[in-house]
């Protein structure tokens, strides 16, 4: 809501209705903006091209009666408070509608404007705060599931270690036994490249489980930035991309954590942004701080990423890339490290525009 501007939308085919909702919200404390369709399909094609705060609806219209109508409404608001404008006669339709979801009905003919106002402002109260508490049974039903997911595969990733060190040790011993042939020793190569692919990936998957930082130590991130260059660098400049990496570290405060676990973060968002990019492009890696926090910046002119994708970015083995390099869980392990030093990840990237994701912690209190 636009300060104390509310934005109606009634979809109501009484005229006489729609005038009399006006002449009662006119002298009203908050100023409402009402915008009015006659027709089911013309308020569906309003919803779609406006923002509005709550809609008033009558379940009968030339084009859409009873249920069908507040079910089709609610089909392209779901996050909109849905007030039932009903008659004497439909007034155990418009329950069921409460029922399946709308938020209060108004009885046509019974209304005054304290009762229309209340009813409007209280709406919007209980749609804002039934939307915040399934936005946090949705994230702590999702936090559950990645509990129990890091738990499984990070006892997967151990029970794995032992296997890779036979395979590691069985391909030096063949490399040591006789001579090898050309093809012999690119498959050899092949494997251990492969093998050393495994091996990160299990890494990953440890870094999965939960623990606690180290809550005594102070760290700059400024250093912990500089130290993933050498790695970082060698990726801009290979497999035949052209990459400049530009830098900006500001002077920052200290921020209390584990410098190797935030190091591994930075590293995945810049190997991400390198993998976004398909030639040539520019990726910055930048630090600042304001009143709380100390904040690492990664920017890319990369492929962006669409509304959809930005979605599952965190989802373990959600991947973007193809192939033995589609393991999924780089920006999974960033999020889990940032969560642990009691910082925020933040993403913005539209699709063919590039991508600036930020990771901010808090700064260590004076």
């Amino acid at each position: 809501m636009e300060e104390n501007k509310i934005k109606i939308l009634m979809v109501e085919d009484n005229p006489k209705d729609i005038h009399f909702m006006k002449y009662l919200l006119k002298d009203s404390i908050c100023k409402f903006e009402i915008e009015t369709a006659s027709y089911l399909r013309k308020g569906i094609d309003k919803l779609n091209k406006n923002n509005f705060d709550v809609i008033l609806l009558d379940l009968f219209l030339p084009d859409s009666s009873g249920l069908d109508t507040y079910t089709n409404i609610q089909d392209n608001a779901s996050n909109l408070p849905v007030i039932i404008l009903t008659g004497f006669s439909s007034e155990k339709l418009a329950v069921e509608a409460v029922k399946k979801g709308a938020q209060d009905y108004l009885v046509k003919g019974q209304i005054d404007s304290e009762k229309i106002e209340q009813a409007i402002l209280y709406a919007i109260e209980r749609e804002k705060l039934l939307n915040e508490m399934l936005s946090k049974e949705k994230n702590l039903s999702q936090s559950e599931r990645l509990s129990s997911l890091s738990t499984m595969v990070v006892g997967m990733a151990h029970n794995l270690n032992n296997p890779l060190t036979g395979i590691k040790v069985a391909l030096e011993i063949m490399k040591m036994q006789g001579e090898l042939s050309g093809d012999q020793k690119e498959t050899l190569k092949t494997m251990e490249k492969q093998t050393d692919r495994i091996k990160q990936i299990v890494k990953e998957l440890t870094s999965m489980a939960p623990r606690k930082i180290k809550k005594n130590k102070e760290i700059n991130i400024n250093e912990v930035c500089q130290k993933t260059m050498p790695q970082i660098k060698k990726l801009c400049n290979g497999n035949g991309k052209t990459i400049e990496l530009k830098t900006s570290f500001s002077s920052v405060s200290p921020i209390t954590g584990n410098d190797g676990e935030i190091k591994q973060g930075v590293i995945n968002l810049l190997s991400n942004s390198v993998e976004a990019i398909d030639n040539r492009g520019i990726i910055e890696l930048r630090t600042y701080e304001d009143d709380q926090n100390c904040t690492i910046e990664v920017n890319d002119t990369g492929k962006g990423m669409s509304e959809d994708i930005q979605e599952k970015i965190f989802d373990p083995f959600f991947s973007l890339k193809e192939g033995i390099s589609a393991k999924g869980l780089g920006m999974s392990v960033v999020q889990r490290i940032v969560e642990r030093h009691n910082g925020e990840i933040q993403v913005q990237s539209k699709e063919g525009q590039g991508t600036k994701i930020l990771l901010n912690f808090p700064k260590v209190a004076c």
